[in-house]
């Protein structure tokens, strides 16, 4: 079903992709967004003024802890625990996204490992695909078992025993 087409319900299943690659050089400060039409967007972030600067950060923040709250599933406890591990994370510059060639999406991990390739030469191919095709990669059940191996390390799991007291 194409992006566009409604399901059964009237909802979109997936979000509309309007681009096909957004990028940040942090060194100069530029946003680059490459439309599905071709064109391209840049935009200088050093030209907005501070208080701009400053809103976008604290809301920014304030966006990831709400993600990280509606995941909790109606939990505060849960929820709690995950903006302490987001914050945690931040603090430690390894929060999850990709931010030049430091760190990638967890697919990429995913696929380096199963192709026993540097997760550089990984991103390169995975991120040279069409978005159809990265769908197709992304879904196959070998690269979705390894991605729930990373996740599974990566969140080690609360007792069963805890849970369901």
């Amino acid at each position: 079903m194409p992006d566009s087409e409604p399901s059964p319900n009237g909802k979109r299943r997936t979000p509309l992709h309007i681009t096909s690659r957004i990028d940040w050089d942090t060194k100069t400060g530029l946003l680059y967004f490459d439309w599905k039409d071709g064109q391209q967007s840049v935009y200088n972030l050093a030209e907005l003024p501070q208080n701009v600067i400053d809103d976008l950060l604290y809301w920014g923040l304030i966006a990831r802890i709400q993600q990280a709250y509606c995941t909790a599933r109606g939990s505060p406890e849960a929820a709690r625990q995950k903006a302490d591990k987001l914050f945690d994370l931040l603090k430690s510059g390894d929060w999850g996204l990709r931010r030049g060639e430091k760190s990638h999406s967890i697919t990429v991990r995913a696929l380096a490992i199963l192709l026993k390739i540097p997760e550089a030469d990984a991103a390169a191919r995975f991120y040279s695909l069409p978005v159809d095709k990265r769908r197709e990669v992304s879904s196959r059940s070998d690269v979705v078992a390894q991605v729930a191996k990373l996740k599974a390390k990566a969140t080690p799991l609360q007792s069963l025993d805890s849970i369901l007291k």
